[in-house]
């Protein structure tokens, strides 16, 4: 098996750090939007998908943000209070919308 040098250990650490950030991001939109769309009410699938991709928009911009200092740097630096503001607002808002919706 062929060793990995520490340089690219670190670029592959970056590179799934920032599909990660991504994904969260992503994930809490398509939480909103199933939501939405298993309530009783019947919520259209063009609201759905709005609030879906309203409660993804904070995280994908952190994820935006986190990717651009990733690859600026050769050594990651640390997330910033910002970022980790924007995806926590994004996971916030899907349970604030989920929880709810599922529960009644």
């Amino acid at each position: 098996m062929s060793e990995v040098s520490p340089g690219s250990a670190r670029g592959l650490q970056s590179e799934r750090t920032e599909l990660a950030w991504v994904r969260t991001a992503l994930a809490c939109g398509a939480l909103a939007a199933v939501a939405t769309r298993l309530t009783g009410n019947h919520v259209p699938f063009g609201i759905a998908v709005l609030l879906g991709g309203l409660v993804a928009l904070p995280g994908v911009v952190a994820g935006a943000v986190r990717i651009r200092a990733l690859r600026g740097a050769a050594v990651p630096a640390a997330v910033s209070p910002a970022g980790i503001a924007l995806l926590s607002t994004s996971v916030a808002l899907a349970a604030a919308l989920a929880l709810p919706l599922v529960a009644t």
